[in-house]
């Protein structure tokens, strides 16, 4: 078998396929775009930018359920936004084409939409100033290589504001603002998630698989994986069907 054959076989395994170890670093890959980026480069050797997002994307589709049912119903739909942000630039390096994707997609679909969501509702002004678009433009052109450099992410912005910062600003780990979803899920959110996520509501919806669903839930409540974004993910498809398929009957 290829290497890329070998590789792809591994990504596309359920999380019941794979030891604790190998899970484990799969984990961290999923975590971490630049040590997937490194992975993909020195292991699937691809030709072009646009194979990378393929390859990528299609690991997506095989590891989320919630994404991968939607892929099932409509696998064109699903696709075409990334395709075609990548189809329309000039692209030098395979971290060009996920970071236009990221920037085009998820960073104005979806994180700025919600800091706008929520600053606007509490009366505040959220200025990002790192998108000024002189600044965009200017890094934009920049070489693949100085934005990332073996594992470290931001490699030109850390050593640009080095004589500015602390060793411990500069050297720590990305922080995003998420909400404490495995917390909640311990707590008041337990009874709701239960009846959602409950093995005969999952098999009636013909959407997911209950055995997965139970073991990413029993697993999560039990302590021993934090699946809460996951579970979350799983939770909003449920309300949604609930709503629009049986009456809003989860709450």
């Amino acid at each position: 078998m290829t290497k890329r054959g070998i590789i792809e076989e591994l990504l596309a395994r359920s999380h019941t396929d794979l030891s604790p170890a190998a899970k484990n670093q799969l984990e961290i890959v999923n975590r971490n775009g630049s040590r997937l980026l490194r992975l993909v480069n020195n292991l699937l050797d691809l030709s072009s930018a646009r194979e990378l997002v393929e390859v990528s994307l299609e690991r997506i589709e095989r590891r989320n359920p919630v994404l991968g049912a939607f892929v099932r119903v409509c696998p064109e739909r699903a696709l075409a936004e990334a395709r075609a942000v990548v189809d329309g630039l000039p692209i030098r390096h395979p971290l060009d084409a996920l970071l236009a994707t990221d920037f085009l997609m998820f960073l104005q679909d979806d994180l700025l939409t919600k800091v706008d969501r929520a600053s606007m509702a509490t009366s505040l002004e959220v200025r990002a100033p790192f998108l000024h678009h002189p600044l965009v433009e200017y890094v934009a052109s920049l070489p693949a290589k100085m934005k990332l450099r073996r594992f470290t992410s931001k490699h030109i912005l850390k050593k640009a504001m080095r004589d500015r910062l602390t060793p411990e600003i500069t050297g720590r780990r990305k922080r995003g603002f998420n909400i404490p979803l495995a917390r909640f899920m311990h707590r008041g959110l337990a009874p709701l998630m239960q009846r959602a996520l409950d093995p005969d509501r999952i098999r009636t919806a013909g959407l997911l698989r209950p055995e997965a669903v139970a073991s990413l839930l029993r697993d999560h409540m039990e302590r021993r994986r934090d699946n809460g974004r996951l579970l979350w993910n799983l939770l909003m498809l449920q309300l949604w069907h609930s709503r629009h398929f049986l009456g809003g009957d989860l709450l």
